[in-house]
Order: structure tokens, then C-alpha cells, then sequence
């Protein structure tokens, strides 16, 4: 199963960006999701947080069996959920505005941390003397390094077919290696997503049906 919040105690988190949480620290597995998809014959799955947080967090792809998480281990790092759902009485533009100054934020923040070593090590080698070791980054947004340099894949949620436009440009602004995750109307961005050669999680729901809004 390529996608699924189902087997974690709670999908979503309170606070909009939580890049450095795990699902390791949520997954239950006696769950009886877990029991249900072997049965199925599903034998491994990703599990990530779900879609109602901005950066939710760290997935895993794990196996349906196993006393404990590390039982279940396959990949502990197999990628991050951004979302692009707004959640509460956020609309689709002030949510997108503050995803885009969220990254920006980081970039601002990494550019100066590049720019200070650089001059770390030039003033070090003026001196002749060996620079010091780089400071590592804080925990918490170490996650979000590994994200913007591509160690980690972004599963981008996109709820409807024009928020596809949005998830393309977020990932080419910032440097992501994307998974598009679409809602059920994703099929209208069909084409735009095969000219950006991107790879996708379908909707899980096999039928859809929309309503006229001029009609109905």
C-alpha cells in the first residue's frame, strides 16, 4: 500500500509544522488495521501522517506483522507529508502563503548558515590554521535539510486537481523530490502531471461522482 495514515493512535498533529515527529513513535501493531491487510495480502505499507497538517512529519514503510515497530521495520525514512488541505478556517490562499514563507523561511536560514561557514573556513585558512568542525543542524530541522536537499521524498497531499499546479511549483521552488498524492477529481491534471514526470498515489476510492454546481 503506497499511502495510509491507518495504524497510527492519531493522523494529525495540533501544531501546522512538525517536520522532526515520526510515526514509529504512533504506529500501534496490534492494530487491527495491520491483521485486516495481511489478510489481504497487502505485505508492506507506507505509513505517514495524515492530510489535515501542513509539514506533518516523518513515514515508514513497514511490514503488517510484528510485536513491535522494529519488528515491522522495512525503511524507517521513507518520506515526508506536506499538505496542501487546508485545515480549520484556513483558506486554500492563506494556507498556501504560509507553506511558501515556511520554506523560505528555511532556505533564508540555510543560505546564512553556508555563507558563515564559508567565511568560518576563509578566515581559518588566512590563518593557516585547520577550520572547526561545522556545527551540526538543530533536531528539529534537521528533518527539513534532508527534505530540501533530496534525501527524503515530499508526498505531497493534493486534494483537488488544481492544487496539483500549486504542488509542481512548490517542488520546483524549493528543490523537492515529490510524490503527488491525489484526491479523487486528480485524474483533471492528468496531463499536466505527465509533462512534470512526476510519480503519484492514486485516490484509494474507486468510484467518484460529482455534483453540477449550476444544476444541482
Amino acid at each position: 500500500e503506497a499511502h495510509t495514515y491507518r495504524g497510527l493512535d492519531v493522523a494529525n498533529e495540533g501544531m501546522p509544522t512538525v517536520p522532526y515527529v515520526h510515526v514509529r513513535d504512533s504506529i500501534n501493531p496490534a492494530a487491527p488495521y495491520f491483521e485486516s491487510s495481511l489478510r489481504d495480502g497487502i505485505v508492506a505499507m507506507l505509513v505517514i501522517p495524515g492530510n489535515r497538517t501542513m509539514v506533518g512529519g516523518q513515514g515508514m514503510v513497514v511490514k503488517p506483522h510484528g510485536v513491535t515497530v522494529e519488528a515491522m521495520t522495512v525503511k524507517d525514512r521513507a518520506g515526508m507529508k506536506v499538505s496542501l488541505a487546508p485545515s480549520g478556517r484556513t483558506s486554500r490562499m492563506s494556507h498556501m502563503q504560509k507553506l511558501r514563507r515556511y520554506f523560505t523561511a528555511f532556505e533564508d536560514e540555510r543560505a546564512a548558515r553556508r555563507d558563515a561557514r564559508q567565511a568560518e573556513v576563509e578566515t581559518a585558512t588566512a590563518k593557516g590554521e585547520k577550520p572547526e568542525a561545522e556545527k551540526p543542524w538543530d533536531k528539529k530541522k534537521k528533518p527539513l535539510l534532508d527534505l530540501v536537499e533530496g534525501r527524503v521524498k515530499a508526498f505531497i497531499y493534493c486534494p483537488h486537481a488544481s492544487d496539483v499546479f500549486k504542488a509542481i511549483e512548490l517542488s520546483k521552488s524549493f528543490g523537492l523530490d515529490s510524490v503527488l498524492v491525489l484526491g479523487p477529481d486528480g485524474y483533471k491534471a492528468a496531463e499536466v502531471i505527465a509533462e512534470a514526470k512526476l510519480p503519484v498515489v492514486l485516490d484509494p476510492r474507486l468510484v467518484h461522482r460529482e455534483r453540477d454546481p449550476e444544476t444541482s
